[in-house]
């Protein structure tokens, strides 16, 4: 029930701010106040007694979010620190985006922590530089993120963009190569969100396209022959194009993408695209693995931000949930504990997650954050078009 309320706070929240945006005649992207980031103290080296005790003094913390394990982490630390009092809002990746386009507009903005991923770019390259969006790094923690996590934005958690088949029916993957999926064994038989709807395969199909050399191998070392593509096209997008025409069984979110390929009692379970997270729930009884060994490469690694909102009333409450679900100083503490599971890597060098297998055991695809930005538009443009010639 929490996590019902919760969705339809947030989307009442949407509605009325995109009121009140047009109501105003619409507007640019604006900022905090120029004055809020020195109030903020965002290089100062505070406690986390210290915090506390200035954050009991403060509201209730508001954190957007397109991870619905947060609510774990948001239980945990109000056990942690009585009365302090915190608001998740699960809000798909897609549309908290769009939210906070919409409150940048608002004089008073609601939101004081975004945990979202950052694979189509825009945190980093649009939200920090107009200074909707702050990075804070709590100091005795900042040395033991790894370097390219702790960029423009703050990563906390890393997982990747990879497809999944039924463990039960198969005793191996069914594929090996992602061109299998446009042959007539899979015809209507692939699942994804659309990549319009969903960063994990957006920022897959992007890639994809990025490294449309190594896509265009791994086609002639499965047929043996050259992949014909046309004037103008990559064989990147000839992927999504053949893919599309084979039928794709689109799905309005990854668990019900995850459903269709893990549901007991199948005789033909179809594969799908996923992020390696999702491989928990088979706690719940769904037979589902990830497909690790790919050509020309598994997938994608994605991985997940913590901002700060501009203009933030709760700063101090903002600044020890970050150290929260990081881990606190010594890597130990119970904030990330809900993401120590398979699929599922920590950005710390000096945390280590269970998962049997750890990134670099894969040949996982880098996301190139510059790439999005610069392309955005036009394959977004793309997609919408190929979308279209294929209905």
């Amino acid at each position: 029930m929490k996590t019902q309320r919760n969705k339809l706070t947030a989307l009442c929240l949407l509605l009325f701010l995109a009121t009140c945006l047009l109501a105003c005649g619409g507007a640019d992207v604006g900022g905090a106040d120029p004055g809020w980031e020195a109030q903020a103290e965002l290089s100062a080296k505070q406690t986390p007694e210290e915090l506390y005790e200035a954050a009991l003094a403060e509201g209730t913390l508001t954190i957007y979010s397109n991870t619905t394990r947060i609510y774990d982490t948001q239980e945990a630390f109000e056990d942690a620190y009585p009365g302090l009092i915190t608001d998740v809002q699960f809000v798909r990746a897609t549309d908290l985006i769009n939210l906070l386009e919409t409150e940048s507009s608002v004089e008073d903005p609601v939101c004081d922590l975004v945990i979202c991923t950052d694979s189509n770019a825009l945190l980093s390259n649009q939200f920090v530089p107009e200074g909707l969006l702050y990075k804070y790094v709590p100091h005795d923690i900042s040395e033991k993120i790894k370097p390219e996590n702790n960029g423009v934005v703050l990563d906390f958690m890393i997982e990747a963009a990879i497809l999944f088949y039924n463990d039960d029916v198969y005793d191996a993957p069914p594929l090996t190569n992602w061109w299998e999926l446009t042959e007539p064994r899979f015809k209507g038989r692939f699942y994804m969100v659309d990549p319009l709807r969903s960063h994990t395969t957006n920022a897959l199909m992007f890639t994809m396209i990025e490294h449309s050399d190594e896509m265009a191998q791994a086609y002639y070392d499965l047929y043996g022959v050259e992949l014909d593509v046309p004037e103008g096209s990559s064989a990147g997008q000839e992927f999504w194009r053949m893919l599309l025409q084979n039928d794709v069984q689109f799905t309005s979110s990854s668990d019900e993408a995850l459903e269709q390929v893990g549901m007991p009692g199948q005789a033909d379970p179809p594969v799908a695209i996923l992020v390696s997270s999702k491989e928990r729930k088979t706690d719940l009884g769904y037979s589902i693995a990830p497909i690790y060994e790919m050509q020309p490469a598994a997938g994608v690694l994605v991985p997940c931000s913590i901002m700060m909102h501009g203009g933030s009333e709760n700063v101090n409450a903002a600044k020890l949930f970050i150290r929260f679900l990081l881990g606190e100083a010594d890597g130990k503490g119970a904030g990330f504990t809900p993401y120590m599971h398979e699929g599922s890597w920590s950005v710390r060098t000096d945390v280590a997650t269970p998962s049997a297998i750890q990134p670099e055991d894969v040949d996982f695809w880098i996301l190139n954050r510059t790439f999005f930005a610069e392309r955005q538009q036009e394959y977004t443009d793309y997609w919408t078009t190929l979308r279209e010639e294929t209905a």
